[in-house]
């Protein structure tokens, strides 16, 4: 069991990863933009667990995927956890997403093809990193 901080801008995609990583038991944290997870990670709750990983959104309005990482890094907020991106781009965009991620050790995943055993082998892979 993981605590996963969700950016996801897409309702519809919010509820079922959501629903996807509940069937294994994580612990869900939810942001509606980049910016809302910015935000919790630069201000956390007293009630919050640890982040142990991030998946995060490649598209949102104002501050995506990408940036989010970025400005994590940036501002130094915390070490950074793992971040698995999600993506509606096809795989054969992943060479262009992994340039524009510029981080050799995070993931990307089509929401093509998300499940929740999926989700979840890619969730104990970066715990494992």
């Amino acid at each position: 069991m993981a605590t996963i901080l969700l950016a996801e801008d897409t309702a519809d995609d919010r509820e079922i990863i959501i629903r996807f990583l509940a069937k294994n038991n994580h612990v869900v944290l939810t942001a509606r933009s980049g910016q809302a997870a910015l935000d919790m990670l630069r201000d956390p709750r007293d009630e919050d667990p640890k982040i142990d990983i991030i998946i995060a959104d490649i598209n949102m309005p104002n501050l995506g995927g990408a940036d989010l990482a970025k400005r994590i890094r940036e501002e130094q907020i915390l070490k950074v956890p793992p971040i698995i991106f999600v993506t509606a781009w096809s795989e054969t965009k992943f060479g262009e997403l992994r340039k524009q991620i510029n981080d050799s050790d995070a993931k990307i995943m089509s929401k093509l093809q998300l499940s929740p055993e999926v989700l979840d082998q890619a969730i104990r892979e970066m715990l494992e990193q």
